[in-house]
């Protein structure tokens, strides 16, 4: 996604969070290299904040491979000789002898910026600022963690989950990088909290809600609250036009699903959005949902999988509340069914047509 005419609309600050974001993300490729250096060159603002940014997160994470990746541009920033205040037409001339090369007063005036940018670069990073930088949070198989923030929010990472936390004085940002959360936001109308979870952006300022990137698609679920939900459909390759971009307002008791290009965006009012939250209590619930997927669930927490061996089985419809961590006892329930066999070995628990 072109990041050139979005970051005209929002604040130099979180513009210059988001390409920080993208390098630490590694999405950086050869065009987006080059509306960085175009974005970089229009103010020295740009340089000022992404500098500070970027310094401050590095000293907190001692990323090598970021640090390179900033050096680099910013030394092609320099070897490009920018000037940023154009001359004013009634300065007073000078003659020959004293007059300068303009490529040297040029340079002189980028290297003057280029001090001024390491003072404040050093100052933030001794005094710290307090802020909550590109932290990140994972889980690991079967694992579940609660972050208490420092505003007084809370998220829940689900099992094989990851986020990145951003907090500043303007705003609060959280990826979802992988996997699910459950997120309790502390109500702060002057720091507006954003979720970015592939192809949605989400906006709430309090609010309880789930968000979930599976395969195919990233699932909302409102528990509490309004949540704002933006969604970016990926142009077709070879495409340049800018990418569409559609809103809406989702309610208490509304699931958003959208596919990942951001395409196939539909929303339907579920009877019991706490059922989406029960992982919570280490419990999936599944209301007329097929085998394969309900076997797919249940591989996020157990390290013994459950295989479906049989294609035809797969669309078997299921319901039922179930323990996360028992696979055995779903494997107990689908013994039960007929026309069903379980066998074990070590290489899982396989699900088959039982034999006549």
């Amino acid at each position: 996604m072109s990041r050139a005419g979005k970051k005209r609309s929002i604040p130099v600050r979180e513009q210059a969070a988001e390409w920080l974001v993208a390098f630490d993300d590694g999405e950086i490729g050869l065009s987006e290299k080059r509306t960085f250096l175009d974005w970089l060159k229009q103010s020295p603002d740009h340089i000022k904040e992404f500098m500070q940014l970027s310094a401050l997160h590095v000293e907190l994470t001692q990323n090598e491979r970021l640090q390179s990746s900033i050096d680099e541009l910013v030394a092609a920033a320099k070897s490009e000789v920018i000037e940023f205040e154009p001359a004013s037409e009634t300065a007073p001339a000078r003659d020959d002898k004293e007059s300068e090369p303009q490529a040297h007063i040029v340079t002189r005036r980028w290297m003057g910026v280029a001090a001024t940018l390491l003072i404040g670069i050093l100052t933030a990073v001794w005094v710290g600022r307090g802020a909550q930088t590109g932290h990140i949070y994972r889980t690991e198989l079967g694992e579940q963690r609660s972050i208490a923030l420092e505003d007084g929010s809370m998220i829940t990472l689900n099992t094989l989950s990851e986020v990145r936390v951003t907090l500043t004085e303007r705003s609060r940002q959280v990826k979802l990088i992988a996997g699910e959360a459950l997120f309790d936001v502390a109500r702060d109308p002057a720091r507006p909290f954003y979720v970015d979870a592939g192809p949605m952006r989400l906006t709430v300022v309090g609010t309880r809600f789930n968000v979930y990137r599976q395969s195919e698609q990233t699932v909302l679920t409102v528990v509490e609250g309004r949540v704002a939900v933006a969604t970016t459909s990926v142009p077709p390759a070879g495409n340049a036009d800018p990418s569409a971009e559609s809103r809406l307002l989702a309610n208490a008791g509304d699931q958003v699903a959208v596919a990942v290009d951001g395409s196939g965006v539909t929303r339907a009012e579920i009877p019991a959005a706490e059922a989406s939250t029960a992982w919570t209590e280490r419990k999936l619930v599944f209301e007329d949902r097929p085998l394969a997927d309900v076997a797919e669930e249940f591989n996020r927490y157990n390290r013994l999988p459950i295989k479906v061996d049989d294609p035809e089985l797969g669309s078997r419809r299921i319901t039922g509340v179930f323990n996360a961590h028992d696979a055995e006892l779903l494997g107990t329930f689908l013994g039960n069914q007929p026309g069903i066999e379980v066998q074990r070995d070590s290489t899982g628990i396989h699900i088959r047509q039982r034999r006549k």
